[in-house]
């Protein structure tokens, strides 16, 4: 137990580590020159990498990370995680206090987990995922949006403060 929830957290720091560098590339890139629209190129940035991370495992219920430590989400059942229970339950990881907490008391198990019926299992034989390529962009797509429209409301809130 105790082998996956390390194999577990390390596979989330490989992902924010990647998401992290992703971010300050971004920045770089939309970043012209610092003044009154910083907030609205550091909004796009932060959408777009939280909506990766919010779809980072809906690709056969893995992420890099999770690639790289043949780490797998399934469900409770041992089938194959829907692309909407993923979303949420990585939604959901943004109470990381929470779900620390939920994990060392719950068999490994994160909130994410107890409330999408879902696990993480290391993976001795993959569980095919029978994904369209299309709903999977769709749903990135989708994800990105509900995010932009959040840190754009966020910007436009201390723009009008200001």
């Amino acid at each position: 137990m105790r082998k996956l929830i390390k194999k577990r957290f390390t596979a989330f720091l490989i992902d924010i580590t990647i998401l992290g560098v992703l971010e300050v590339f971004i920045l770089i890139i939309l970043m012209t020159n610092i003044n009154r629209s910083f907030l609205c190129v550091y909004s796009l940035a932060t959408a777009i990498i939280y909506s990766l991370f919010f779809c980072k495992d809906i690709i056969n219920g893995q992420s890099i990370g999770k690639r790289i430590l043949k780490l797998q989400i399934i469900t409770e059942n041992g089938d194959a995680a829907n692309l909407r229970n993923i979303i949420v339950r990585n939604i959901i990881a943004l109470l990381q206090p929470i779900d620390a907490l939920y994990m060392m008391n719950n068999r490994g198990k994160r909130l994410g987990d107890i409330i999408c019926k879902t696990e993480v299992v290391d993976v001795s034989r993959k569980i095919k995922y029978k994904s369209n390529p299309l709903l999977l962009i769709v749903y990135r797509i989708i994800v990105f949006f509900i995010t932009l429209s959040f840190f754009f409301a966020i910007w436009m809130i201390s723009y009008l403060i200001k």
